[in-house]
């Protein structure tokens, strides 16, 4: 299975329901997420506080459902239920943290699949 044909981790009906079914929007919105992603990893940096982890964790979780990237919200949901049971050990943050940059690449990764299959069709129809 290619890259073009796989599963998307994002959900384009919640996403074109999100952005009203405008291409330029959803791309404005995925941007913005791209570019914000990457702030967004420096805060699950296990040296955080717990406030600041656990507020990474839930930036990343609103996030996640804005654009319908469902399994990268739910992982940050149930990291942020650990959280809110009691304190994190070091070690159940930097397990929480690779598990969601894990997710957060392929919520990327599908990004940029999306991007390239909306340049794609725009390029067709302006032809």
């Amino acid at each position: 299975m290619g890259l073009m044909d796989r599963t998307n981790v994002v959900d384009l009906d919640h996403l074109d329901a999100y952005t009203g079914g405008d291409p330029a929007v959803r791309s404005e919105i995925l941007s913005i997420f791209q570019h914000q992603a990457e702030m967004w990893v420096r805060l699950l940096d296990t040296q955080n506080g717990d406030e600041g982890f656990a507020d990474g964790v839930h930036t990343i979780k609103g996030a996640a459902r804005g654009i319908g990237a469902w399994p990268l919200a739910e992982v940050c949901e149930g990291i942020e239920r650990k959280a809110a049971a009691g304190d994190l050990s070091l070690a159940e943050k930097a397990v929480g943290a690779g598990q969601i940059r894990e997710a957060l690449d392929q919520v990327l990764s599908d990004i940029s699949v999306i991007e390239h299959k909306s340049a794609l069709q725009s390029l067709r129809t302006s032809s």
